[in-house]
């Protein structure tokens, strides 16, 4: 039995990495997920297609967390440079450390008190980060480096409007973690079209790519608001073959099918103008609404509990009007 578990695991990985079970094309296919993954969609596709998939990667975002894209680089090099037969322990590790974490995840959330909504409540008081605090990777070094030289938090309040100015990358969550609710806001891309994301159920810190903590995602990204993406806890929804691709690559680490698409398209307003995005949370249902359009419905997740926030991932993006209201039952 244990060497059986060896084997599917040995599978697994090397669909991942490329090596192993996986053929060349299969290698290299592998690597494109990760670095897709990575850049936040499909977009770089046409600019990974030979072994200098890691350089394209990294140059390609340039406003890419530093520090991530550093490590992760040579992981997309090794990837693709993996002979048959050969499985590297550093990417076997996305899954092993998903399995390996299991235990100290649910004593976590175990260990979480929701705190009780009484009424309608502002999340965001239009002056300060006050119950608020930020996970930002690179801002670890900071009480290394003299002030002037010390990486900026990428999330701050102006005019009012709270803002993920996107880089660097990382994630502002409430101090205090919730549970069913329904939440409100209005956002817009303050420049630039690109990438944000409303994160439900957080828990586990920094559990991929050393950036993103184990959650559910509504994704922001423009055009593409209301999808869903399992970043280490899973959901299900209705069609999930059509929506989340093949069955047996379905699964909530790098290189599996992670992200769900929505309901719809043309929800988002033009670049510049205000969005109200509604999430309603609720004993692991979900449901989401874009400019009043449901966007999402998704049953059975596993991050129906913990802390909730909003992504610097490339895009500076504006925020108002965030509330939490306790709910009971989902808006049919």
């Amino acid at each position: 039995m244990k060497n059986c578990m060896k084997t599917v695991l040995a599978c697994s990985v090397a669909v991942l990495v490329g090596s192993g079970c996986a053929s060349k094309t299969e290698k290299q296919s592998a690597a494109q997920v990760l670095a897709m993954e990575a850049l936040g969609g499909p977009k770089a596709k046409t600019d990974l297609k030979n072994k200098n998939v890691a350089d394209t990667y990294i140059t390609s975002r340039e406003t890419f967390n530093a520090a991530v894209a550093a490590e992760f680089q040579v992981e997309l090099i090794k990837a693709m440079s993996l002979k048959k037969g050969e499985i590297k322990e550093s990417l076997k590790n996305e899954y092993a450390l998903y399995l390996g974490r299991a235990d100290a995840k649910a004593k976590l959330k175990a260990g979480y008190r929701a705190t009780k909504l009484t009424g309608r409540r502002e999340l965001f008081n239009g002056k300060d980060l006050t119950g608020w605090h930020a996970d930002v990777p690179q801002m670890d070094r900071n009480t290394k480096l003299p002030q002037d030289k010390q990486v900026k938090n990428p999330f701050l309040v102006r005019n009012g409007l709270l803002v993920s100015m996107g880089t660097p990358f990382g994630h502002l969550l409430s101090d205090e973690v919730f549970e069913n609710y329904r939440m409100e806001m209005t956002y817009r891309f303050a420049g630039k079209p690109g990438n944000c994301g409303f994160i439900v159920g957080a828990s586990m810190p920094r559990v991929m790519l050393g950036l993103f903590p184990s959650s559910v995602e509504v994704q922001m990204n423009h055009e593409h608001a209301g999808d869903f993406w399992c970043i280490d806890e899973n959901i299900n929804v209705p069609n999930m073959v059509k929506r989340r691709g093949a069955r047996d690559r379905w699964g909530v680490v790098i290189g599996q099918n992670r992200r769900i698409a929505n309901l719809t398209d043309g929800s988002e307003k033009s670049v510049g103008e205000w969005n109200t995005m509604v999430v309603e949370s609720l004993g692991g249902e979900i449901k989401a609404w874009v400019n009043g359009d449901l966007v999402n419905y998704g049953y059975g997740m596993t991050a129906a509990k913990g802390h909730i926030g909003v992504q610097a991932e490339g895009a500076e993006v504006e925020f108002k009007n965030i509330t939490l209201s306790p709910i009971e039952d989902l808006t049919k």
